[in-house]
């Protein structure tokens, strides 16, 4: 979900104008007054000559994650509570019926859960088939419902699992890559493993940081991924065939369909083999990682 920081600032203010455009009337004056009155908004939000008028609520929605964490400590810290009245207008009013979800998912460029890497969320000319899961849980913190950092599109199985437990890590969070968040490997538990899938296992390390601790557990997901033991296998079964020589032959024979080695790698195994783009294919996190420790994968030297 990452995107170069110009880009995802036209995004983040094209969500808020067109959420801005469907929110009249009164209430948003008075979820600009509760900001006002309950959040330390100078503190949080230190003007700059340009942001003098920006209001309250809108420095909210707009907000990044770090500041979002902030937001919800001070909460925390200060026991702040909403109106009911307030609270349900923010979830379900601006936050049910005003959202472009659609437009959301396009800007944003998703096409799979950031959660798991197992499923697609992608969406249709008129609807999309992911569901908004908030980091911070909407009902503690109703202010966070409709904030663009704080809306991560899921699939409904880590949207059903998360529910408002507390996860560890955030897909907008750019301060650390997911290769170095944590490596898929592999099992093997009997000779039969080309055949019999119950003598392989895949295996989540999650390194020193542990920083996917709480997601991994909650999702479940070393179990969860157990259900894909065949692709492992199909890589291992690939491992024999194509070997360093016959990759370098086919790379020699068809190099002028591929712009690198790279690009051979990524068909032979079936998924992209760089951070970037993981998303855009199920399972190419696990494939990758498993790709590279068979030596199926070995690297993008250019032409």
């Amino acid at each position: 979900m990452k995107k170069d920081v110009n880009v995802r600032q036209q995004i983040v203010k094209n969500y808020f104008e067109k959420l801005r455009g469907r929110c009249q009337g009164s209430y948003i004056k008075n979820v600009n007054n509760w900001c006002d009155i309950n959040l330390d908004i100078d503190h949080l939000f230190p003007d700059k000559q340009n942001e003098k008028l920006i209001t309250s609520f809108e420095k909210v929605v707009t907000a990044d994650l770090t500041k979002l964490l902030s937001i919800r400590d001070y909460i925390d810290t200060n026991k702040i509570k909403m109106t009911d009245g307030l609270k349900n207008y923010l979830l379900k009013t601006v936050y049910q019926c005003n959202i472009d979800r659609l437009a959301f998912v396009r800007d944003l460029g998703v096409s799979v859960c950031p959660y798991c890497n197992r499923n697609f969320i992608n969406s249709s000319s008129r609807k999309t088939s992911c569901q908004l899961d908030h980091f911070i849980n909407k009902s503690d913190y109703p202010i966070l419902s409709v904030s663009f950092y704080n809306l991560v599109p899921v699939c409904g199985s880590c949207n059903h699992k998360k529910g408002t437990k507390d996860f560890s890590y955030s897909p907008y969070d750019n301060t650390i890559g997911i290769d170095d968040m944590l490596t898929f490997s592999y099992d093997i538990k009997g000779v039969e493993y080309l055949s019999d899938l119950s003598k392989l296992d895949i295996l989540i390390d999650l390194g020193l940081n542990k920083i996917l601790d709480k997601n991994i557990e909650i999702l479940e997901l070393e179990e969860m991924y157990q259900i894909h033991k065949d692709v492992v296998q199909e890589l291992l079964i690939k491992k024999e065939i194509y070997t360093e020589e016959y990759q370098e032959q086919l790379f020699r024979e068809f190099g002028g369909v591929f712009a690198s080695k790279q690009e051979l790698e990524q068909l032979i195994i079936g998924a992209y083999i760089d951070s970037e783009n993981y998303g855009k294919r199920p399972l190419s996190k696990m494939i990758s990682d498993i790709g590279k420790e068979l030596g199926i994968v070995r690297g993008n030297k250019k032409i």
